[in-house]
């Protein structure tokens, strides 16, 4: 995929394909989260579930390990342990 040479935002793929960047804002809580008309999800969680799969479960929720909430990088979410209950606390 490459990047439009004027229109910046627009990512084109070879067979025809065009995807659009969707640029992030951050939450009361201090995530990134992306908006799209009504779509609305904090970007950490997007990448999650496209790089580890899926929430296994309602509640789950993603942490980062090394804590830093604006590093949304999918080797920062982890692939063990990075869907947890929020009810349950977090391991040392």
């Amino acid at each position: 995929m490459k990047q439009h040479p004027y229109h910046h935002e627009l990512w084109v793929t070879p067979d025809g394909r065009v995807f659009r960047e969707l640029h992030p804002s951050k939450d009361d809580a201090g995530y990134h989260q992306l908006r799209n008309g009504k779509f609305r999800q904090r970007r950490h969680v997007l990448v999650a579930e496209t790089y580890h799969g899926l929430k296994p479960f309602p509640k789950a929720v993603v942490r980062h390990k090394n804590g830093d909430e604006s590093d949304d990088a999918a080797i920062n979410l982890g692939s063990s342990g990075i869907l947890v209950d929020r009810n349950e606390p977090l391991m040392a």
